[in-house]
C-alpha cells in the first residue's frame, strides 16, 4: 500500500520542474511512507546430495530423506482398485526425480514412483539376465 502510494506520487510528477514541487521534500515524504530500508534475511540453503532409492525399501528410504533434509512426493501409479496394495505391504521405488547424486537445497521435493518390493526385485533380476524373462 505505501509503495503504491510512493509510486504514484512519482507518477504524479511530484518533484518535477514541471510543476514546481521540491524534489528534496517529495523524496524524504517517499521515505517517510515507505520506512527505513529493511535488509533481506539471510537464509541459508545448504545443499544436499540426493541418495539412490530406486529399490530401497519404503521406510529406509523414508528415513534417508529426511535424514538429509528432504521431503517426498510419492505417486502410486495403478493403486486404484489393485488387491495387492496394502497397508501391511512391502513398497519400494521403481524411478525417482532427481537423479541420485544430484545437489539440491536442504527442503527440496524428491518424486518416487511406488510399487510393490517384488516388483522391484523382479524388474533388477530381469535387467541384471537373473530370473525368468
Amino acid at each position: 500500500m505505501l509503495l503504491t502510494l510512493a509510486l504514484a506520487a512519482l507518477g504524479a510528477g511530484c518533484g518535477s520542474d514541471q510543476d514546481g514541487g521540491d524534489p528534496q521534500l517529495d523524496a524524504a515524504m517517499i521515505r517517510e511512507l515507505l520506512g527505513p530500508p529493511v535488509e533481506a534475511p539471510r537464509v541459508s540453503r545448504r545443499m544436499v546430495t540426493v541418495p539412490r532409492l530406486v529399490g530401497v525399501p519404503e521406510d529406509r528410504a523414508v528415513r534417508e530423506l529426511n535424514r538429509r533434509g528432504l521431503h517426498t512426493a510419492p505417486r502410486f501409479p495403478g493403486t486404484v482398485g489393485n488387491p495387492h496394495l496394502k497397508p501391511t505391504g512391502c513398497y519400494s521405488y521403481a524411478s525417482q526425480g532427481p537423479a541420485p547424486g544430484t545437489r539440491v537445497p536442504r527442503g527440496s521435493t524428491v518424486a518416487l514412483t511406488v510399487v510393490l518390493c517384488s516388483e522391484v526385485n523382479g524388474q533388477a533380476n530381469r535387467l541384471s539376465g537373473h530370473g525368468s524373462s
